[in-house]
């Protein structure tokens, strides 16, 4: 047996001793063996496929050299956070610092983790241009009220990137968002110990970055915890201390991302209008006025522009009080 297969014989044996593992136990059950046998046959596939670039050689033959003791804390870590080493799902990339792996969520990981959880329905997640619009939609339920946005890319030049948002539609009806300008973006950015991965996949590092910023606050969800250990394990803590280069988070273009969101305020009243004259709220016009400021946007409004909202909401709200009369 050569060496480099006996190497991963071990890692995966090593991987497959976690089918006795307490926690992964505890947590699984009866199906604790099926995953853990999942996962060392997308480890054995990680380590045997034959690559196709002389850089993913380099980056195979490192992972075969890190210790199988990392590998199973890697793969344990997967296991309990609840994504797959299946590299066709994208759920996780496998990064080798010295001898040691590190495991490292991707977009389709982090998505994952949330919604299975149950703390979300739907996120969305995205990287916002200089010369970006945005617009708004209607839910495909008219009686849900809150009206979703989505922005519509620029046709031949975006501009750099300003920023980025993120929001969740929750389980309990209701809504969770935030934003980040891009000085903050960048800030991350600087930090992280794999900067080959941002320079390949910027987009999808964005809108990793803007998922990860955000779920800390998600109610009900039981897993940032350990999502936010595995992120620090990719912190470049010399370059966290040391002096930034970063824009300072009061820069303009954190004024500039808000006001992009909200460029088009009255064409979003009329958005909303639209909807409420296709609904039923004869009975509870101010449950349907509740609904309607809670709508995911009025987290990213200034006091300046909630005021503007009210004030061309309250016609709309009249209305619908007369029509209940």
């Amino acid at each position: 047996m050569d060496e480099r297969k006996k190497r991963i014989d071990t890692i995966v044996t090593s991987i497959l001793d976690l089918e006795n593992d307490p926690a992964i136990e505890g947590f699984f059950g009866e199906n604790a063996k099926m995953l853990v046998s999942g996962e060392s046959a997308a480890v054995r596939g990680v380590l045997t496929r034959v690559p196709e670039t002389t850089q993913a050689q380099t980056a195979q033959n490192n992972l075969i050299a890190c210790t199988p003791e990392s590998w199973q804390q890697a793969a344990s870590m997967a296991i309990l956070l609840g994504v797959s080493l299946n590299p066709f799902l994208k759920h996780a990339a496998l990064i080798a610092y010295g001898t040691t792996v590190k495991l490292q969520i991707m977009v389709a990981g982090i998505k994952h983790v949330v919604l299975a959880n149950g703390a979300a329905l739907t996120i969305t997640a995205q990287a916002v241009c200089r010369n970006d619009r945005f617009k708004m939609i209607q839910p495909l339920l008219p009686q849900t009220i809150a009206s979703n946005f989505y922005f519509e890319k620029a046709m031949e030049n975006r501009g750099e990137v300003i920023g980025g948002f993120a929001f969740y539609t929750l389980a309990n009806g209701g809504f969770h968002g935030d934003y980040l300008p891009y000085c903050e973006i960048k800030k991350r950015r600087d930090v992280a110990r794999t900067q080959a991965i941002w320079d390949k996949w910027e987009n999808e590092m964005i809108e990793k970055t803007l998922i990860h910023y955000t779920q800390k606050d998600l109610p009900t969800f039981s897993k940032s915890t350990m999502l936010n250990e595995i992120e620090n394990e990719h912190i470049d803590f010399q370059k966290l201390n040391a002096p930034t280069s970063a824009l300072p988070a009061t820069t303009e273009g954190q004024f500039e991302l808000k006001a992009k969101i909200f460029e088009d305020v009255e064409a979003m009243l009329i958005s909303y209008e639209q909807l409420l004259n296709a609904s039923e709220f004869e009975s509870d016009v101010d449950d349907c006025r509740d609904r309607l400021l809670k709508e995911p946007l009025w987290k990213f409004a200034s006091s300046e522009q909630k005021a503007k909202i009210k004030a061309v909401a309250a016609p709309i709200i009249q209305r619908f009080k007369n029509a209940a009369q």
